[in-house]
């Protein structure tokens, strides 16, 4: 099995998906600050076997976040818990309960992103994407045969 990401296109930020089941009381939860454990589980991930990605797309313009600030939101389409690394200009993990949505703010650069679920199974995935200023993107995971 791969895990994928598909990236989804929208003119206006009314058309990103903004709420989560409600059955799921923590649907997300990211944390930063640990740099160096990230940076170790983005480098560990890619330099192993895993899926490649295509690189995020752009949304819109205009983060609702923090001016001059990236905002992303994941949808988890899986069934499995889904941690995905960011490891650029800043470093941030985000973790998704099976079949959530969470968002999460990055400065604006060039990083180096990987995603696993507890699966022996799927294969991570790894890639480079570059983030713009003051933009919003929306990105969502599943797994594919």
């Amino acid at each position: 099995l791969e895990f994928r990401r598909v990236l989804f296109r929208s003119t206006k930020s009314t058309d990103l998906p903004t709420s989560t089941p409600a059955a799921a009381p923590t649907p997300a939860t990211f944390s930063s600050g640990e740099d160096a454990t990230i940076h170790d589980e983005v480098e560990a991930i890619g330099s192993g076997p895993h899926s490649s990605m295509p690189p995020a797309r752009r949304v819109g313009v205009g983060a609702r976040g923090v001016p001059g600030r990236t905002q992303m939101t994941v949808k988890n389409s899986t069934s499995y818990e889904l941690t995905v690394l960011f490891d650029g200009p800043e470093s941030k993990r985000l973790v998704l309960q099976p079949r959530t949505n969470g968002e999460v703010d990055l400065a604006a650069g060039a990083y180096k992103v990987a995603g696993k679920v507890p699966a022996a199974n799927v294969l991570p995935f790894y890639g480079a994407s570059t983030f713009a200023n003051s933009a919003q993107y929306v990105e969502e995971y599943y797994i594919g045969r």
